[in-house]
């Protein structure tokens, strides 16, 4: 349940849309949320009428205890378990927090469990502030509820009954957001108990979300280890939350802190005091910075002198140490009634990382050192001291705004620097694996979601019913509900099946159309992103929905992996599993994956994948590749038609050119007819002219031009408009193709997504290079341009157009018309006009244009005259305009009476000055 990942990932208008809106998503469709527990009274989880058939699951079961009484499970909680043998094993269970129930002490679970499938329109309101309105990502999709952890301890044994049960219940999708936080020290990661009873799940038919870690940006730190879990990182979205600090002198100093302003908004100053100049005189308490500059301990302080103002708290080694707390802060201010606080950065610390967090009175966090500089040399510029440093005044003021108003607004999205990082690991030493992970990327940057007011780890969200969280376990949650939302549209669809649409439909790039980026070890910084770090990209609901193909694998597949392994022992294999080594794959990357992983490449490899047409038509798709650095990829077919249900292999050979010691990365890139694409675009222009070039080796050019004209199509529709523009502009690439037919394609693609003035640059090419444009692509683009208010881009190309006798419709021409009208551009209107009764049979057809025009008062009557004034002029030739009597007007055209009348209506509309016609001759 969130506020804005909806609209961001959009939802509301397209997947929601598809299934009947919001209220309807994800029906019929049961999450397992393992974790923490579950808040029964809150309003993401309010019962719901429901109809839909969930026969498959077998689990509707409640278990009860405190806090979770009978009546808990309502519908939209259908199932509630908890599993604590191996906590009361492990440890003394806290009776006041660790319930034995269900029910969620810490708020973890609730915020999970509400992002997957929370329920619609909640309002998010904390503190009397309305942050909106919130919704999971299926929010009528139905919640187990399997509690494995608590507040003081959580056990590998309860999480893995947990997962079982969930499996025997007959969940659809799992979200796990927990589990173990590194790999096994005694055996391989793929073989540990946790990932086998994740691999059993799989063989069960059960999707599995995995939360990828929070330890990044370290490499290979990513806990999600195995290919038949789907490892999900998190991002940021474009939606910011910040506040300022107004100085007494005017300077506005941003920061960030999720609070109200200080009293009066703005508009009314406080005394601004640094922590160290408000301390108790004779004070016992340790001379340390918790004390003295942290703001930690309200015995500290001197009541008299930080009463109604706003300190200057700093961050200190406390807070790098993590001695220090945020929370204390808060409970320092409210106990001495300070007004406001600021936490700014100190120069030996440098700049730190600060996160928007619901505060209780108002605060700002100040996290760069230079900003930081900027307050306390205004401070010290008006406070004033005797010789040994002493205040004599405080003479600084400041107020803090609104920090709880979000703006939109920013690069997004961007690789959380918390995000667990790849390569993938087989074992504790690190060996590396030939698995790529994470498997796709999704928001877990700032996430509103359900919370427990208990909130027994997280004091300053005791209380409360929401929370702004931030981690990969807010994002595991995101696919879990948007695979419910896939297997609601398709639900005969294999957990790999689902795990293939979201991977190949995903995106690398961000809202700016750059590559998209990753945030580094310092504070603000930024790089270049890789597929370790980001999977295959950020997941695509509305693309992931309808795929086209989608590669398969089942369990049979998944043993001949792990048998496959280097070095492995078969005994291993079946002990872990039960599964003898019968079929193992020449290397572990004949694993049909969405991806192809070798860590360690030598030679040539030849790797297989092998698709399926889950489409309902059959489609044709061209293939092409961009390789890695160092290395060619040749693909095989390049091009195929597949039917629906159709399977087909692609045999793919990788061969060394130029050894490299690290990784580097490349892509295959299929494209439908029916406009999908089985991956986004590196470069548009470099892989068009890789794509020309093969075509030339095609014998059908048929096939060709078809699978040109479907990629154009896909390209358009996916907004790569400056790929199209320079494959344009930089023809030839060598291809046989015929210049002409290249840009009548792409003239139709702009036209059919609405890009008139796209198609309309093409024809400048054209005409340029010496082509002439078809009357059909004249008819698309000056009709485009005329509805879309551009009448006059649409005339001037009726001009350029008209030296080569195209012909236009008559709709064209009524729509240009109608368009100059509007503007009042009556001589451009006449113009047109005439070019219509150049040609033959289209006088009459002129002439119901003004008039039809009129009738709908689609322009004044006047101004109607006045083109029919023209027109009758230019029918008559030998007649001048003003000179026009009723009875030349009533001959030039073969008019009913109801023309005539119309005719007389208009003269007698627009004469003035004693019955006079008026002049029509400009």
């Amino acid at each position: 349940m969130t506020t804005y990942t909806p609209d961001f990932l959009k939802l509301p208008q397209g997947v929601w849309a598809q299934e009947g809106g919001q209220k309807n998503a994800g029906d019929g469709v049961v999450i397992g949320v393992i974790d923490s527990g579950i808040n029964p009274l809150h309003p993401s989880f309010g019962s719901q009428h429901f109809t839909s058939n969930v026969s498959h699951f077998s689990g509707a079961s409640c278990m009860t205890g405190p806090h979770f009484p009978p009546g808990s499970c309502n519908g939209k909680i259908i199932s509630a378990k908890y599993f604590s043998a191996g906590a009361q094993a492990a440890a003394n269970l806290n009776a006041s927090v660790d319930f034995l129930s269900p029910y969620d002490a810490d708020g973890h679970g609730s915020h999970v469990s509400s992002i997957a499938a929370g329920n619609a329109d909640v309002p998010v309101i904390v503190n009397d502030f309305c942050y909106g309105r919130a919704s999971g990502m299926a929010p009528r999709a139905r919640i187990a509820v399997y509690k494995a952890i608590y507040p003081s301890v959580g056990t590998l044994a309860d999480v893995v009954a947990a997962i079982d049960q969930a499996v025997r219940d007959g969940v659809d999708i799992i979200s796990l957001s927990i589990g173990p936080s590194k790999a096994a020290e005694d055996t391989l990661t793929f073989l540990s108990i946790f990932d086998i009873t994740l691999l059993f799940a799989r063989k069960a038919g059960v999707f599995v979300a995995q939360a990828a870690g929070n330890s990044g940006p370290s490499s290979s730190t990513v806990v999600s280890f195995s290919p038949w879990s789907v490892g999900v990182a998190a991002c940021n979205t474009d939606r910011r939350y910040t506040a300022s600090i107004i100085l007494g002198n005017g300077t506005v100093v941003d920061g960030v802190g999720l609070s109200g302003p200080t009293f009066g908004n703005g508009t009314v100053f406080h005394k601004l005091v640094l922590a160290k100049d408000a301390l108790k005189t004779n004070g016992t308490f340790p001379r340390t910075p918790e004390y003295i500059e942290e703001c930690q301990h309200p015995e500290a302080f001197d009541p008299t002198k930080v009463f109604g103002s706003v300190i200057i708290c700093k961050f200190s080694e406390g807070f790098l140490n993590g001695t220090s707390t945020l929370s204390n802060i808060i409970e320092t201010a409210k106990a001495l009634k300070f007004e406001g606080f600021i936490l700014t950065a100190i120069p030996r610390y440098g700049d730190y990382i600060a996160e928007p967090v619901l505060f209780a009175i108002s605060g700002i966090l100040i996290s760069s050192v230079a900003d930081s500089k900027v307050i306390m040399q205004y401070y010290e510029n008006r406070t004033k001291r005797d010789e040994k440093g002493t205040i004599i005044e405080f003479g600084a003021w400041a107020s803090t705004g609104e920090g709880r108003v979000a703006s939109f607004k920013g690069r997004s999205p961007v690789v959380s620097r918390f995000s667990s990082r790849g390569p993938d690991i087989i074992d504790a030493n690190r060996s590396l694996a030939d698995v790529l992970k994470p498997d796709v990327l999704a928001p877990g940057h700032q996430i509103w979601g359900a919370w427990s007011p208990i909130s027994a780890k997280l004091p300053m969200l005791t209380g409360h019913n929401f929370a702004l969280l931030s981690g990969t376990s807010m994002a595991a949650p995101h696919v879990a509900g948007i695979a419910a939302l896939i297997k609601q549209h398709n639900p005969s669809w294999t957990p790999s099946m689902i795990a293939s649409a979201i991977t190949t439909t995903s995106s690398k790039y961000d809202n700016l159309g750059d590559p998209m980026m990753a945030e580094g070890y310092e504070p603000h910084s930024l790089h270049r992103s890789t597929p370790f770090e980001y999977g295959a990209g950020i997941v695509n609901p509305s693309r992931a929905i309808d795929p086209g193909l989608v590669l398969s694998t089942d369990y049979v597949d998944f043993i001949s992996f792990l048998c496959s392994l280097p070095n492995i022992d078969a005994n291993t294999i079946t002990t872990a599993t039960g599964e003898p080594c019968k079929s193992p794959f020449d290397y572990p990357s004949n694993l049909n994956l969405p991806s192809v992983t070798i860590s360690e490449l030598k030679g040539s490899m030849y790797v297989r994948r092998t698709v399926m047409n889950v489409g309902n038509s059959t489609e044709t798709y061209l293939g092409s590749v961009l390789a890695p650095n160092g290395t060619t990829v040749n693909l095989n077919p390049t091009w195929f038609t597949i039917s629906p249900q159709g399977t087909l292999d692609l045999d793919i050979q990788i061969n060394v050119v130029q050894p490299i010691k690290d990784f580097r990365f490349g892509e295959i890139v299929l494209t439908g007819s029916m406009d999908h694409i089985e991956r986004d675009l590196e470069s548009g222009r470099d892989l068009m002219c890789k794509l020309w070039e093969r075509m030339d080796l095609e014998v059908e050019l048929g096939v060709n031009i078809a699978a040109f004209a479907n990629l154009i199509d896909s390209l358009c529709k996916q907004g790569f408009f400056n790929e199209v523009f320079e494959i344009a502009e930089e023809m030839p690439c060598g291809s046989s193709l015929s210049e002409e037919v290249v840009y009548g394609q792409m003239i139709d693609s702009f036209c059919k997504v609405g890009r008139y003035h796209g198609a309309a640059r093409i024809v400048y090419l054209m005409r340029k290079r010496g082509f002439i444009p078809s009357d059909v692509s004249y008819n698309f683009i000056i009709h485009g341009l005329s509805k879309d208010g551009d009448c006059m881009r649409g005339y001037q190309l009726l001009e350029e157009g008209a030296e080569f006798g195209f012909s236009l419709c008559e709709h064209t021409y009524k729509v240009l018309v109608e368009a100059l009208c509007r503007v009042l551009d009556v001589d451009k209107a006449r113009e047109v006009l005439k070019l219509m009764l150049r040609k033959e049979g289209l006088k009459r057809e002129a002439y119901q244009i003004v008039r039809e025009m009129n009738r709908n008062e689609v322009i004044p009557d006047c101004v109607t005259w006045r083109v029919l004034h023209k027109l009758q002029s230019n029918v008559r030739k030998h007649t001048p305009s003003e000179d026009l009597t009723l009875s030349t007007v009533d001959e030039s055209v073969d008019m009913d009476d109801k023309a005539s009348q119309d005719r007389r209506k208009w003269i007698s509309a627009c004469t003035s000055n004693g019955g006079k016609p008026l002049d029509f001759t400009g």
